[in-house]
C-alpha cells in the first residue's frame, strides 16, 4: 500500500507535470494560433500590398516607358534642334565673318577717303591762301589803278572845265565879233548907199567928209575880216 501510494504520487506530479505542459502547450498554441492570426492578416495584407505594389509597378513602368518614349521624342528633337541651332551657328559665323570683313574694308575705305579728304583739305587751305594772296595782289593793283584812274578823271575833268570855259570865252568872243560885223554891215551898207548916192550925183556935199568916212569904213570892213579870220581860226 505504502509502494502503491508512493508510486501514485510520482504519477500525480506527472500527471500535473503533463496538465502543465499541456496547458502550456495550449497556451503556447493559442499564442501560436494567434500569431498565426496575425500572420494571415499580415500576408493578406502584404499580398494586397504586393497586388497594389505590382499595379503601381505596372503603371510605373508604363509610365516609365512613357517618360522613355517622351525622353527618346526629346532626345530626338534636341537633336534636331541642336542640328538646326548648329546651322544658324554656322549661318551666322558666315554671316559674322562676312560682316567682319566688310567692316574691316569699310574702315580701310574711310581711311583712304579721310587721308584723301585730309590731303584734298591741305590742297584746298594753299588754293585759299594763293587766291587770298592774289586777291590782296589784285585789290592793291586795283587800289592803284583806281587811284590812276581818279587822277587821270580829275586831270581830264579840269581840262574839260579848262576847255569850257575857254569855249565859254570864245561864244563871248563870237557874239562880239557877230556884233561888230552886225555893225560892219550896217555900216557898209550905209557906205553903199552914200557911194550910189555920189554916183548918181555926180559929187558929194563934203568931199573930205566922205573920204573919212570912206577911209573909216575900210578900216572897219579890214578890222572885221580880221576877227572873222581869228574865229575862223578858233
Amino acid at each position: 500500500m505504502a509502494d502503491t501510494g508512493g508510486a501514485a504520487r510520482p504519477a500525480e506530479q506527472d500527471n500535473e507535470v503533463l496538465v502543465q505542459e499541456v496547458a502550456l502547450l495550449a497556451a503556447k498554441l493559442r499564442q501560436l494560433e494567434n500569431e498565426a492570426e496575425v500572420l494571415r492578416e499580415t500576408n493578406h495584407s502584404l499580398l494586397r500590398e504586393r497586388d497594389a505594389s505590382e499595379v503601381a509597378a505596372e503603371s510605373q513602368l508604363r509610365l516609365l516607358s512613357a517618360m522613355e518614349e517622351s525622353l527618346e521624342q526629346a532626345r530626338a528633337q534636341h537633336t534636331s534642334e541642336r542640328e538646326y541651332l548648329s546651322g544658324i551657328f554656322r549661318e551666322l559665323e558666315a554671316q559674322l565673318a562676312l560682316a567682319r570683313a566688310e567692316r574691316e574694308e569699310l574702315q580701310s575705305r574711310s581711311e583712304r577717303e579721310l587721308r584723301a579728304a585730309t590731303r584734298r583739305q591741305h590742297e584746298l587751305e594753299e588754293e585759299i591762301a594763293r587766291l587770298t594772296l592774289e586777291h590782296d595782289r589784285a585789290r592793291s593793283e586795283d587800289d592803284v589803278r583806281r587811284r590812276g584812274m581818279r587822277q587821270a578823271f580829275e586831270r581830264q575833268l579840269a581840262a574839260t572845265r579848262l576847255q569850257f570855259e575857254e569855249a565859254q570865252a570864245d561864244k563871248g568872243m563870237l557874239r562880239r565879233l557877230e556884233r561888230d560885223m552886225a555893225e560892219l554891215r550896217e555900216i557898209s551898207a550905209s557906205m553903199l548907199q552914200m557911194d550910189a548916192r555920189v554916183t548918181f550925183d555926180g559929187f558929194l556935199p563934203d568931199g573930205d567928209r566922205a573920204f573919212r568916212c570912206r577911209g573909216t569904213t575900210g578900216q572897219a570892213i579890214s578890222r572885221g575880216g580880221r576877227g572873222l579870220a581869228s574865229t575862223s581860226s578858233v
